[in-house]
């Protein structure tokens, strides 16, 4: 409730008319209800009470709050202006002031005679609990005399502070689509023509009548075959002149035919919750028949002969997202960085030389450039070995070198990947027996045979993790560039073997995709390609062809995913390119644009060109005339990088999420906000911040809003690691 002050006038006001509604058995009071049973304290001349009707309410329900002011006949000739009222602001609860004040004549009490004037409000609880609501106060001032000059005295006084029960909606019999509205309602649909042309928009208009909160009953969705629906605009026109808050609130939808021939809008279903009954109940509005007209592809029926859309042959092979941070590139970027440190180091040795040559020439004996003889101790071999065991099972298994070298935890961990107690244990004790070689005295090398077998080792881990649950989980992927990132012979074994292992259970799901498609159930095909995509997240072929079952079967939104995430690994190819154009523009313009930019091309490009710029650099220390050269291959490196981290911005997807059904944007986190239009099915938005259940987006189109976070899905999957 918003809190202010009012100076009503206590005397001439015109009074509304009482909308109860019959037949509840928590009726709407009288206007006038708070009077009955009410006793003023004794001794005053103008008394101030409150009270709820009811004290317990479903959230969402109608609490009428009603304040009565009583006055003596006497003390109201003495006021010469009006008392001031001010309302208690409640925490949870909405707010609607019920018509106007209502004058009752002077009537007997048990301690007096008073006249009354009574106050209204419709308060709407929004989540369930215990909620206060505070003393309102009430402020008056009388004279102290007759005389037109006396001093007045200032009085303020203070009701009642009340608490209601609020109680959560009922889970029993709550319908599936049920979207939180609480009220009466009444359901009717119209459309502008009743004939359309395929490809031109007739705006449907959904009409919601009744009692309740209207301002916050959320967009019904309306699904018919053959046509999209983009919601337009909405309006609201909120009744509170009685007792009961009514109002009508409509929805418009531009509906565009995408086939000529009949076009029916089906009947609109919208479940609400009715507080007088204390049950769910359905208001349905009538389905409309429109006839459709154009040049349009006829609709025809599952089994007819139309050709199908192309079957994408799978090539087995996974695309390697573009992770410029990642290991793949971690090397490349140790190098790029050290590639200056060449030009300092000629530039320092230049330095030098120059200042030594005022230095008197010092002859060394020959033997303090001979070279000294290595001899490869115990410590050194056991630390060597030590490294390459952590460095070979941190790279396979994903685990940091410091657990793997902690006995306890790298034990527990290597049972978490589905090692064998007996492969854990050996792996630990010859950590611990290298790691005490290798911090030991030092001395001569052993024999071969009596250093523990660590090729062997790394071979039992990666044939055993494999076997475990961990692949199912979706923790290894064959030919990641965490298996390829250090080329020791146990991880690249482990590579092959774990390549070997998947193949089976989504070569089944690809057969049995094929086949539906090709017998037109498209949705079961869509269906067993979405699973075989949760294994291979990263192939192409997949991808694209879950997204043309998906599209083929209606699933706008499993068709933006597939043929997105497909054209944001592979963004030159021309086909994934000619799908992502079947989308609507919400889909592939703006944020959902896909660059066709080669971006690890133009960071080699970069890369190449960066090194080669401080190779010019460092002959220019001894040609000055290379300067120029130098400087223009930097200048060169430093532009293609650009573009190529502009690049990779456009096609990293992991902030951008998919409409799943239409939905109005609005200005703030909450359904009250200003609406800014709608999104449809399908669209692509950006998501800058969440909280609370709700997303600020930014669309294709340009807006900026919130949706709510039910009405999203990543594009990209969620994983459990990176």
């Amino acid at each position: 409730m918003h809190s202010g002050r009012w100076a009503h006038a206590l005397w001439g006001m015109a009074f509304g008319l009482t909308m109860a509604s019959p037949g509840r058995a928590t009726a709407q009071p009288a206007p006038t209800a708070i009077l009955d049973g009410l006793r003023p304290r004794a001794g005053r001349v103008i008394d101030f009470h409150a009270r709820p009707f009811p004290d317990t309410v479903f959230v969402g329900e109608q609490l009428t709050y009603q304040v009565a002011v009583l006055l003596t006949p006497a003390v109201r000739q003495r006021l010469r202006r009006n008392p001031e009222f001010v309302p208690p602001s409640v925490q949870g609860m909405l707010a609607f002031e019920l018509g106007r004040p209502r004058e009752v004549p002077a009537r007997a009490y048990a301690t007096g005679v008073f006249e009354a004037f009574v106050f209204q409000r419709a308060l709407f609880a929004v989540v369930p609990g215990r909620v206060v609501i505070p003393a309102p106060t009430l402020t008056y001032t009388l004279p102290q005399s007759s005389s037109y000059f006396s001093r007045e005295e200032r009085v303020s006084l203070a009701a009642e502070s009340l608490a209601v029960v609020v109680r959560p909606l009922p889970t029993i019999g709550q319908p599936a689509d049920f979207l939180g509205t609480v009220g009466s309602v009444r359901a009717a649909m119209r459309v502008s023509a009743t004939t359309a042309q395929v490809g031109v928009p007739v705006v449907v208009t959904v009409r919601l009548e009744g009692s309740g909160n209207v301002r916050l009953w959320p967009r019904p969705s309306i699904e018919p075959a053959n046509a999209t629906v983009v919601p337009n605009g909405e309006r609201l026109r909120l009744d509170t002149t009685g007792s009961v808050v009514r109002g009508v609130k409509e929805f418009d939808y531009l509906v565009t035919p995408t086939t000529a021939g009949p076009l029916t809008i089906p009947v609109l279903r919208y479940p609400f919750f009715d507080p007088q009954r204390g049950a769910y109940a359905v208001a349905e509005g009538a389905p409309i028949d429109l006839s459709v007209e154009g040049t349009g592809s006829v609709a025809a029926p599952p089994d007819a002969a139309a050709p199908l859309p192309r079957w994408r042959p799978w090539q087995q092979r996974e695309a390697e997202p573009l992770t410029p941070w990642g290991r793949r590139w971690r090397g490349a970027l140790w190098v790029l960085a050290a590639a200056p440190l060449f030009f300092v180091g000629a530039v320092l040795r230049r330095w030098r030389r120059w200042s030594l040559r005022a230095l008197p020439l010092r002859v060394r004996s020959p033997l303090s450039h001979a070279p000294r003889p290595v001899a490869a101790s115990a410590a050194e071999r056991a630390g060597h070995l030590r490294r390459q065991l952590l460095d070979a099972l941190s790279a396979h298994l994903g685990l940091a070198p410091e657990t793997l070298a902690d006995e306890r935890e790298g034990a527990r961990a290597l049972r978490r990947f589905g090692v064998t107690q007996e492969t854990a244990r050996a792996v630990t004790v010859t950590l611990t027996v290298l790691g005490s070689r290798a911090y030991a005295m030092p001395g001569p090398g052993t024999d071969v045979a009596a250093w523990p077998d660590v090729e062997d080792l790394v071979r039992r881990v990666t044939t055993e993790a494999i076997t475990a649950e961990a692949i199912t989980a979706g923790r290894w992927r064959s030919g990641s560039p965490a298996a390829r990132s250090r080329s020791w012979r146990g991880v690249l074994l482990g590579g092959v073997l774990l390549g070997a292992g998947e193949p089976v259970a989504v070569d089944r799901l690809v057969q049995e995709a094929e086949q539906a498609f090709r017998e037109r159930r498209f949705a079961v095909a869509a269906d067993r390609l979405s699973d075989a995509v949760r294994q291979r997240p990263a192939d192409v072929d997949l991808l694209v062809n879950w997204g043309t079952a998906a599209w083929a079967a209606a699933d706008t939104v499993a068709a933006v995913q597939g043929w997105q995430r497909a054209a944001r690994l592979s963004p030159l190819d021309p086909e994934v390119q000619a799908r992502l154009r079947q989308l609507p523009s919400g889909a592939r313009d703006g944020v959902a644009a896909v660059p066709q930019v080669a971006v690890p091309l133009l960071l080699l490009t970069a890369g190449g060109l960066w090194l080669l710029g401080w190779l010019v650099a460092w002959a220019s220390v001894a040609r000055s005339s290379l300067r120029t050269v130098a400087v223009a291959l930097l200048m060169a490196s430093g532009g293609v990088g650009h573009t190529a981290w502009g690049g990779w911005r456009m096609l990293d997807a992991s902030a951008l999420s998919v409409v799943v059904r239409p939905e109005t944007l609005h200005t703030g986190p909450i359904l009250t906000a200003d609406a800014m239009g709608g999104v449809g099915t399908g669209d692509v938005v950006r998501v800058e911040h969440a909280a609370d259940g709700w997303a600020m987006v930014g669309h294709a189109d340009g807006r900026r809003g919130w949706l709510p976070l039910a009405r999203l899905v990543p594009l990209l999957p969620v994983t459990g690691n990176r």
